[in-house]
């Protein structure tokens, strides 16, 4: 009879298994402007009731000359007000998991996470970084317009769509794995047909393309249409605010439409400022921006804090034009001075204002928000809906009633934010981009 070795395969049911318990995020969480709104800004606590800023528009008196030897003073006038108004918005973030993931993962020796708490955790990430990347924008719920439309997979229920163009500053950058959105074709720039829903299944941010299941599509995508987000009401005006008011909402120097329900074209005073910079970006470009400011409302306008908000892109267009002008001293006789060779550095300002990047940020434009203009018109601030025990989880109702071995949780905001005054508020737009 031959010997019976005892080799490695042998021994495979024997061995432990070693589990790297850092468990690495392959996906993003940036909600930085939104965390930088809230600090510098007071809530103000307002009802469901359409809220009201009443605005002096101008002055209150009028100046000339008069003859004091008997003559005429002649009339007066009282200053002109208007009234801004805005309706909040409410937003939620759910995630739900079955016990089965619960029991299994609650103890260290089971599982590198407690997958529920993961879960709940996620649900504050996420809800701050879909708020952030609305603040960003407009008020539209535009995520962003298809610029080509693949060949239909998987028994024609998954399409890639993309999402790339020389104008389009965000790209995929805000869809996100496993949200849904609205697909709307386009009538002379306002949302047309509503041609069903579409959930993410994949994203590639470098190249510009999302999969999607589309089988909640009756008509299916065209190159041109927008995607818009989730839960706004079909057939919403696009004149109207939908989402949260963003910052390009507010920092809008057109004079077309409305802000607030006060016409732009009837008061430019309600109207932010431009620099066109579509034939790429000039030294004097955030100084003419920032003058802009100073022009309309004066010295103190300008001179008081506030930053500048872009894309990383910018910082690097930025950081290259400096490095053709900047001149890098070295002590006689000695070597370099730590940090004084790397030509890649941190340009933490611009025109005397603070220089802030994100990745989230549109592309094709800066913007400069000042300190204190945005304030938060709160009902209820972020919180997680607690059930009748005072508990974050619900358990799931099956359709007899029943309860099902589910829990699922939420997270709520219902607030608006506003521009005290976008006459202070300046831009650079059109901006080309490479990347």
């Amino acid at each position: 009879m031959p010997a019976m070795n005892v080799n490695i395969s042998n021994l495979r049911e024997i061995e432990i298994e070693k589990v790297n318990r850092n468990l690495p995020k392959l996906i993003e969480y940036e909600a930085e402007y939104f965390h930088y709104i809230k600090p510098f800004r007071g809530a103000m606590k307002v009802s469901g009731k359409s809220c009201r800023i009443p605005m002096k528009m101008n002055p209150g008196a009028e100046s000339r000359f008069f003859d004091a030897d008997g003559g005429d003073f002649g009339r007066g006038s009282g200053p002109d007000y208007k009234e801004a108004k805005f309706t909040v918005r409410e937003v939620m973030t759910a995630t739900e998991f079955t016990l089965k993931v619960d029991w299994e993962t609650e103890r260290k020796e089971q599982a590198v996470i407690q997958a529920a708490n993961d879960a709940m955790m996620d649900t504050a990430k996420e809800h701050a970084r879909f708020i952030n990347y609305c603040l960003i924008r407009d008020d539209l719920g535009r995520i962003g317009k298809i610029s080509a439309v693949g060949a239909k997979t998987d028994t024609n229920t998954r399409q890639v769509l993309t999402f790339k163009s020389s104008t389009d500053g965000f790209g995929v950058r805000g869809i996100r794995v496993k949200d849904t959105y609205h697909v709307y074709s386009l009538n002379a720039g306002a949302l047309g047909t509503d041609k069903g829903t579409i959930r993410c299944v994949s994203v590639d941010v470098n190249g510009g393309t999302a999969k999607f299941d589309i089988t909640g599509l009756t008509t299916d995508a065209a190159v041109n249409d927008v995607a818009v987000l989730d839960g706004l009401a079909s057939g919403d005006n696009p004149g109207d605010p939908n989402t949260f008011l963003g910052t390009q909402y507010h920092a809008d120097d057109a004079d077309t439409g409305t802000w607030l329900g006060i016409n732009r074209a009837d008061f430019p005073q309600i109207r932010a400022n431009a620099v066109d910079c579509s034939g790429g970006f000039t030294w004097s470009a955030a100084r003419l921006a920032m003058n802009k400011i100073g022009n309309r409302l004066g010295k103190n306008a300008v001179i008081g804090g506030g930053s500048w908000w872009c894309h990383k892109s910018f910082v690097d267009l930025y950081e290259s034009m400096i490095q053709e002008v900047i001149q890098i001293n070295m002590p006689a006789g000695k070597g370099p001075v730590k940090g004084t060779t790397d030509p890649f550095f941190n340009q933490s300002s611009m025109a005397g204002k603070p220089l802030r990047w994100l990745y989230e940020w549109d592309r094709s434009r800066v913007d400069f928000q000042p300190e204190g203009n945005l304030i938060k018109a709160l009902i209820k601030p972020t919180h997680f809906i607690k059930n009748e025990g005072g508990k974050r989880l619900f358990w799931v109702v099956s359709t007899d009633g029943g309860r099902k071995a589910s829990k699922v949780a939420y997270m709520c905001s219902m607030f608006q934010t506003v521009a005290q005054n976008p006459a202070k508020m300046a831009f650079l737009k059109d901006l080309p981009f490479t990347w």
